[in-house]
């Protein structure tokens, strides 16, 4: 008996040893990192080049090494370089570009990740990045070349007037979106919503038109980070810049949305009547759609501006008579301010309290605090006013031109003549 219990006895230790045996093996390393350089807490420009040196080593063969940038979220933020060494030390020596033209200014990380067959390390490397400073590239102009036909056009300064491509479709509205490089289009009965990369002139996508048309009305399109656009039959949509849908609501069916504005939390859609009821002011909430609430108003919108933090200054025609009102969103409280001599046509902001206001009967420069309007720029015909404030600039389009106006001088300093009907232009910027 006892032969059978010390065989027992050593038959389980024999067991115990292998399984240690085994566990042994099972451990395995984990590569070193050792970043030379950059240094801790380098300052780097957008489009500077970070030269790597670091010195990887593991005891068994590293698989791969992986060189990113991430940012305080470790969220990688440009595409990463990968390497393939297949030995146990390997000297890391690039230059890794830091080509994401968008990065805001702020903290980084270089990101060094290596792995052998089982294991890997992440080492994170502290620096800051300076933002590319905004500047404008060019001004895109889509012309109408015959009712199914439009022409896109680039301008600068080196080049006045290029033909960049043309699309086969009839024209409701557009927008631009300068860090995505993207052009929308909206179409009235041929097309119904497309995207262009306006550096390839490739369409990128589009959403099939649908029953009944005309699809969209004039102005439909709003853009603020993401593309919103107003249908004729009832939708209001909202699109990323790869097409994924990222807001939707539906209005009645006796009501025709027209003009949108993001502000804050909420969507704001002028609601015509289709019917010769009445007609509505509409607060959506932009996270989920929902009607937040309503106005009853008699004018048609032409623009939204926002005003301050929590009111917006609505330009309309009421009557062909052009009005200027403040509303406020969060009290669903609108204040008529001034009217306007003519029929306002467009509007541009210039400040926290200057506007232009384009009309038929001329243009003026509304101030705020105390309310005021001052005639100015006589001799321009404005169909569309846009600003860059970067430079101090205001473009104005007319029938076959674009005007370069200085502000606040008020002066043309350039114009762009072209052969076929103007049917909108944006400005581009480098990010």
């Amino acid at each position: 008996m006892r032969m059978v219990y010390l065989k027992m006895v050593l038959v389980s230790l024999l067991f115990f040893n292998i399984v240690l045996s085994c566990e042994k093996e099972m451990v395995h390393s984990i590569p070193e990192i050792t970043i030379n350089s950059p240094v801790e807490n380098q300052v780097f420009e957008v489009r500077d080049t970070i030269q790597i040196d670091a010195d990887i080593s593991d005891e068994v063969n590293l698989i791969s090494i992986k060189v990113g940038l991430v940012n305080q979220e470790l969220i990688s933020v440009q595409p990463a370089v990968y390497l393939y060494p297949q030995s146990a030390s390997f000297k890391l020596r690039i230059d890794y570009p830091i080509s994401e033209t968008n990065l805001e200014s702020g903290e980084y990380y270089l990101l060094i990740s290596a792995n052998n067959e089982f294991n890997y390390r992440n080492n994170y490397h502290k620096i800051f990045i300076n933002a590319l400073p905004q500047q404008i590239e060019e001004i895109i102009v889509l012309t109408e070349k015959n009712s199914n036909l439009i022409g896109v056009f680039s301008v600068t300064e080196t080049d006045p007037v290029t033909l960049l491509f043309d699309i086969d479709c009839d024209f409701a509205a557009s927008e631009s979106d300068s860090r995505n490089r993207r052009l929308y289009v909206a179409g009235l009965n041929l097309i119904n919503l497309r995207a262009y990369d306006f550096e390839t002139s490739e369409m990128v996508w589009q959403k099939d038109a649908f029953p009944p048309l005309p699809l969209h009305v004039s102005d439909c399109l709003y853009f603020d980070k993401e593309l919103y656009a107003s249908f004729a039959s009832y939708y209001i949509y909202g699109y990323r810049y790869d097409g994924s849908l990222v807001f939707n609501t539906t209005v009645e069916e006796g009501t025709l949305p027209s003009r949108l504005f993001k502000f804050n939390e909420f969507i704001l859609a002028d609601l015509q009547s289709k019917t010769g009821d009445n007609s509505f002011l509409s607060t959506y909430y932009q996270i989920t759609g929902t009607e937040k609430q309503r106005l009853i108003i008699h004018f048609k919108v032409v623009e939204f501006f926002s005003a301050d933090d929590d009111i917006l200054l609505i330009a309309s025609n009421e009557n062909s008579n052009g009005l200027l009102q403040m509303y406020d969103p969060y009290g669903n409280i609108l204040t008529d301010m001034l009217n306007i001599p003519g029929t306002i046509i467009c509007g541009v902001k210039l400040s926290e309290t200057e506007f232009l206001i384009g009309t038929d009967n001329g243009n003026f420069l509304l101030s705020l605090n105390p309310a005021s309007l001052i005639p100015v720029l006589p001799e321009i015909e404005a169909y569309r006013f846009r600003f860059d404030p970067l430079n101090q600039i205001i473009y104005s389009s007319e029938p076959n031109l674009i005007n370069v106006i200085s502000y606040p001088a008020m002066t043309v300093q350039n114009t762009f003549t072209f052969t076929d009907s103007i049917l909108n232009f944006h400005l581009i910027y480098n990010k």
